[in-house]
């Protein structure tokens, strides 16, 4: 998988001109990132890899930029496009790379929120554990572990 850092470095390089093909593996199977890529230049599709190459969006994406990027894509893809014409391309959706840039993005904070309620959840535990051991080794402070720890512990929202 591709990093959200190594993405971000990529789109500015694409972005200033320079080619997919200089991307590593990863980069040339980075489905945003090819996007992007095929987006600024179609002729970047001969660098995508092969599970890219058979990618509707990103081989339609590419012949719209540059319809001469049909060579680099899949060859069933290639006969679909010759026996179809120009309708097929038209008929498509499209799906704009910032569109998709935001859902990656909106993927990526969503993974993030998920890892930090999980972390929560295991903090949460890991005080009930402490909680109780504690008042089980001095049961006479129960309510001071109760209530002060708690008090201690919660979060403000404000």
């Amino acid at each position: 998988m591709f990093s959200e850092n190594a993405r971000q470095v990529w789109i500015k390089r694409i972005e200033s001109g320079v080619s997919l093909q200089y991307g590593s593996k990863a980069a040339r199977d980075d489905k945003l990132l090819v996007l992007i890529a095929v987006s600024h230049n179609g002729l970047d599709l001969a660098y995508a890899s092969d599970r890219l190459k058979k990618d509707n969006e990103i081989v339609i994406t590419a012949i719209r930029q540059n319809i001469e990027a049909l060579q680099f894509a899949d060859k069933d893809l290639q006969y679909q496009f010759i026996e179809g014409g120009v309708d097929l391309l038209n008929d498509f959706s499209s799906v704009s790379a910032e569109k998709i840039a935001d859902e990656e993005k909106f993927n990526l904070l969503y993974e993030k929120l998920m890892g930090l309620i999980k972390r929560q959840e295991e903090i949460a535990l890991e005080i009930l554990n402490v909680k109780s051991e504690m008042i089980s080794l001095c049961p006479d402070k129960a309510d001071f572990v109760v209530n002060d720890l708690e008090n201690k512990t919660k979060i403000k929202t404000k």
